[in-house]
C-alpha cells in the first residue's frame, strides 16, 4: 500500500535509478550460480534467495507499471 508522502517526480526518479544501479553493480560483482545460495526476506512471502528477487523485481515493476495505467485510466 503507498504510503500519503507526497515525492516529486524528479526524486522517485532518482531514487529508483540509484536502487537499479545498485542492484546492477550488486549483480554484476556476483556469481550467478551461487544466487541460491544467500536468501533475504521479503516481508510477505518470507525467505527468498537472490535468483527469487531478480525474478520478483521484473514482476513488481510491471503491476506498479499496470497501477499507474489503471490510475490514468481513471481521469
Amino acid at each position: 500500500m503507498p504510503s500519503e508522502e507526497f515525492i516529486p517526480l524528479g526524486d522517485v526518479r532518482a531514487r529508483l535509478d540509484q536502487s537499479r544501479s545498485d542492484l546492477k553493480t550488486v549483480l554484476a560483482q556476483s556469481e550467478e550460480r551461487l544466487w541460491n545460495r544467500k536468501l533475504y526476506p521479503h516481508p510477505v512471502f518470507g525467505p527468498m534467495d537472490v535468483a527469487q528477487w531478480v525474478d520478483f523485481i521484473g514482476i513488481h515493476e510491471e503491476r506498479h507499471l499496470a497501477q499507474l495505467k489503471e490510475a490514468l485510466d481513471g481521469i
